[in-house]
């Protein structure tokens, strides 16, 4: 009967009070029964009452990125189309004259 008498002096020190603390159990009880039902009330099209169904109503649904699931692994070749060139002029290569190569060589000769 051990177990009786631990049992019943729990239950005493429950029932005691703190006159230093204020329970205020009884009102955030009320507060909460009256959320739940308003948003039971408010929540009613969404499927769900009570707590669920404010939860559901207040995560927005997830939606998944529209991606090519098959194109990873190298299976789908990537590129980025350029603009055209403008004004393009491809090289046109010159035939250097024979006495050009004596010019430059006088030009850049250093005269000290």
């Amino acid at each position: 009967d051990e177990g009786f008498a631990v049992a019943a002096a729990a239950a005493a020190m429950r029932e005691a009070r703190v006159p230093e603390l204020y329970d205020d159990a009884d009102f955030y009880e009320q507060v909460l029964k009256e959320f739940l039902e308003s948003a039971g009330a408010g929540g009613a099209g969404s499927g769900g009452s009570g707590l669920a169904g404010f939860a559901a109503a207040a995560k927005p649904p997830k939606r998944r990125k529209i991606v090519d699931r098959r194109a990873s692994k190298g299976r789908k070749l990537r590129y980025h189309v350029q603009q055209k060139l403008v004004n393009f002029c491809a090289p046109v290569e010159l035939e250097v004259p024979e006495w050009a190569e004596k010019v430059f060589a006088r030009l850049f000769a250093s005269n000290a």
